[in-house]
């Protein structure tokens, strides 16, 4: 009998409880086997800690880097920022207080150029900036410098960004009163952040301070870290290009070397053969210059006239094409690097030579979908509604903002709404028709489509009154007021007997010019 036949034999003699035991601890799925071609995949098991404690470092180097030299990586970071924050996340409040309410957007308004501690951007500069070293970095930490009151500044209070390097990762021990430092970030017994550790000065900067190598301790309530957590638990941010970070990295090499190769072969324009080698090259107008190494390189200048020698033969250079499938390969690296990045293609590379209207913008309608999950989850809560808390709470204390009952009514008095700045359609005329059915037909309203804009109803309101008061003061009949033009361009018929704003105060001049 064979080994075959008889392993056969032996397992069929096993007990039915036996083989049904071991089918059910058989591997469910395909691609948890460490068997046959999955035998080389050595997955990680690292927590979400252990991960950025490992390679954080390095990968914060080279995406720095490649976002200094790599296009595409450049445009990936500049196009989330800007698609992010744009002109500014603005606040609304939402206070029951119209008064305060009025008050507080009015000394936001006036605070947010002095807010830079540097004094180089205002508060939605600051924003830019954050939410770019969020992509790039993983994180950026904002630090609230108090300032002394007799400073000049409209509050005393501004805010400084501290770079991620700027807080070792490598920083843990246990503290003597019971709290524990991990990764720079200190915390008590119950696991509530309580400070941060910082290098007084950066890191990876020359410095003649003499502190420059000392770590101070921030208290939490006076930092804020903005980063965007990816797994739960997860203490310190990671660059948002470290999926595609190789890739990018592969592909800039073998980009340029194929533009290295075809420069290198546009160099030779010809090759000259003569029968005796000894002979000099008989370019007669051209240069021989010797390097350091005594090598002799001839120059050529355009429209250059050779005489050749009797017998000299000339052999024209043909350098080989990248071929027809590099734009195609190139484009669909491109196209991986840019879905890794959280992008899509045209707006890694600005190609939009085979786009057309339903497929931009079905990539902008995903990428603003995105955005907003960056905006209100991220932005506005970690970064906005701390500052917004900050400046009135500074604003009441200064005396800057009068209201009764605050402590008792903070809560509601710090209720605010953040708006990102609206983007522009696509296709204005039909986007625009559709928002105005929507709201016809009641599936949405006016505020709603407003707030899409980034702006707050209540203001746009007032701005079209503001409008028709003053049409209506000088006697001009515009073509976009409905009270006064139909849609189809039309003078609107006036139910007899009604009148308009201007009408009635005709007539109350009319009354008091004849008593």
């Amino acid at each position: 009998m064979s080994v075959a036949r008889t392993r056969a034999r032996l397992k069929s003699l096993k007990p039915a409880g036996v083989r049904a035991m071991q089918a059910n601890f058989a591997r469910p799925y395909d691609a948890s086997s460490r068997s046959g071609r999955l035998q080389g995949w050595m997955a990680s098991a690292s927590g979400p800690n252990a991960v950025a404690r490992a390679s954080v470092h390095e990968m914060r180097r080279k995406t720095r880097q490649m976002v200094r030299n790599n296009p595409w990586a450049a445009s990936a970071i500049l196009t989330q920022a800007s698609e992010c924050i744009g002109s500014g996340v603005k606040p609304m409040s939402k206070s029951p207080d119209r008064n305060f309410q009025n008050a507080a957007q009015e000394l936001w308004a006036d605070w947010t150029p002095e807010a830079d501690a540097d004094g180089r951007l205002d508060l939605y500069g600051l924003q830019a900036l954050a939410a770019r070293e969020m992509y790039e970095a993983g994180e950026i930490f904002v630090r609230r410098v108090d300032r002394d009151p007799a400073s000049g500044l409209l509050l005393p209070l501004q805010y400084q960004l501290i770079e991620a390097e700027q807080v070792p990762v490598e920083l843990d021990r246990l503290e003597p009163n019971g709290n524990v430092i991990r990764q720079g970030v200190e915390f008590d017994p119950s696991g509530r952040r309580v400070a941060y550790h910082v290098w007084r000065e950066h890191p990876n900067d020359a410095s003649i301070e003499a502190h420059a190598g000392e770590i101070v301790r921030v208290p939490a309530d006076e930092m804020i870290h903005l980063f965007k957590p990816l797994r739960a638990g997860q203490i310190r941010g990671l660059p948002n290009l470290a999926p595609v970070l190789l890739k990018a990295f592969d592909l800039d090499g073998y980009e340029d070397a194929e533009l290295v190769r075809k420069k290198m072969a546009a160099m030779f324009a010809a090759f000259i053969t003569t029968p005796d080698p000894e002979d000099r090259s008989p370019l007669e107008t051209a240069t021989d210059t010797a390097d350091a190494a005594g090598s002799v390189a001839t120059e050529i200048s355009p429209g250059t006239m050779v005489y050749l020698e009797p017998g000299d033969e000339v052999n024209f250079s043909s350098p080989a094409d990248v071929g027809g499938a590099y734009g195609e390969f190139l484009t669909w690296q491109l196209r991986a690097f840019a879905a890794g990045a959280g992008l899509s293609y045209d707006q890694v590379t600005g190609d939009l030579t085979k786009v057309n209207y339903s497929s931009i913008r079905a990539g902008t309608l995903k990428l603003r979908r995105r955005m907003r999950m960056d905006q209100q989850q991220i932005i506005a809560h970690q970064l906005c509604r701390p500052i917004w808390r900050d400046v009135i709470d500074t604003g009441v204390m200064a005396g800057e903002l009068q209201v009764r009952d605050f402590i008792g009514n903070r809560r509601a008095h710090l209720r605010v709404q953040w708006m990102a700045e609206g983007w522009e359609w696509v296709d204005p005329q039909k986007e625009q028709a559709a928002e105005q059915s929507a709201v016809r037909n009641g599936f949405t309203s006016r505020q709603a489509v407003v707030a899409k804009l980034g702006r707050d109803v209540d203001v746009v309101d007032q701005e079209i009154r503001s409008d028709n008061d003053r049409a209506d003061r000088l006697g001009l009949v515009l073509d976009t007021d409905p009270r006064r033009v139909s849609r189809a361009g039309l003078t609107q018929a006036r139910p007899e007997g009604s009148e308009i704003p201007q009408d009635e105060a005709d007539r109350r001049e009319d009354d008091e010019a004849a008593r």
